[in-house]
């Protein structure tokens, strides 16, 4: 995995010459950078994003990653950042073999989670073991293999419990219904008041169910659909910044300004520029 060192603030990574483990790393950038375009490994991938947001696409579908999401890429998928930049944000990645010959029960369970991305709830347990295969990698020893692989296999049980466990507590029909009223115009700016008369739920109750079931505010929810139609047309129009903003809602340039640093971590004008 290349990475510019002049767009991260601490980057760790290893090729992992061992049986399970092909390269494991982590990566903590506080700006937006040119992100990796389609591509594919012919190993698994599984990536934890603890901080930050990231839009990544797999095959034809795309996903929106928040703070504690697990993505999982099998090989030979095509997958990649979307609209070509990795925003702001703290990421971990392990990149491995698993053969249904040497592990068939885990092999099974890690197709039945299945690909994509999906929330982990404590990452902690998670994290501890992903550093110690970057330990592992970076100062092996002469049983490291054997470690590294039951570190591995106890990390993707990890991995497996928490897809089961999102699973069976999949969002409410009242979020599924919100969002996709948000999506239907993700251009136009939408309220609680329009939540609340939709649902006829409460604002505290709107707000609990976002919060439980996607771990974001329904104001994040709301926002996140225009700041991406407005990167969309600040790259593909040359429309004024301050046009864009009333445009898409927002109640004065410096509120879409300051949105819009926040959610990909640069100005739009400095996105339209192409600085990041």
């Amino acid at each position: 995995m290349a990475v510019p060192s002049t767009r991260i603030d601490r980057y760790r990574g290893f090729d992992a010459p061992l049986p399970a483990v092909v390269a494991v790393g982590r990566s903590h950038q506080r700006r937006a950078r040119p992100g990796l375009g389609r591509h594919r490994h012919p190993v698994w991938e599984l990536c934890l994003l603890q901080e930050g947001h990231a839009e990544w696409f797999m095959a034809d579908r795309t996903y929106r990653l928040s703070p504690g999401t697990l993505f999982l890429t099998p090989p030979r998928i095509d997958h990649g950042s979307v609209s070509g930049t990795i925003e702001p944000c703290r990421l971990f990645w392990v990149q491995f073999r698993l053969k249904p010959s040497s592990h068939p029960a885990l092999y099974r369970t890690l197709g039945e989670a299945g690909p994509g991305a999906w929330n982990l709830p404590s990452p902690r347990h998670w994290l501890a073991m992903h550093e110690r295969l970057i330990d592992e990698c970076a100062q092996p020893r002469r049983d490291s293999p054997e470690v590294a692989s039951a570190t591995l296999s106890l990390l993707l049980h990890e991995t497996v419990r928490s897809r089961s466990a999102e699973a069976a507590a999949e969002p409410p029909e009242a979020v599924a219904q919100m969002l996709a009223f948000i999506a239907a115009e993700p251009a136009t700016r939408r309220t609680l008041a329009d939540l609340q008369e939709l649902t006829e739920f409460s604002r505290s109750r709107i707000h609990q169910l976002f919060r439980r079931s996607l771990g974001i505010s329904p104001v994040t929810a709301m926002t996140q659909p225009r700041l991406q139609q407005a990167r969309h047309l600040l790259r593909e129009t040359d429309r004024p910044v301050t046009a864009i903003a009333y445009d898409l809602g927002f109640s004065s340039s410096q509120h879409f300004a300051t949105a819009f640093r926040k959610r990909f971590g640069i100005t739009p004008s400095a996105y339209r520029r192409n600085e990041f």
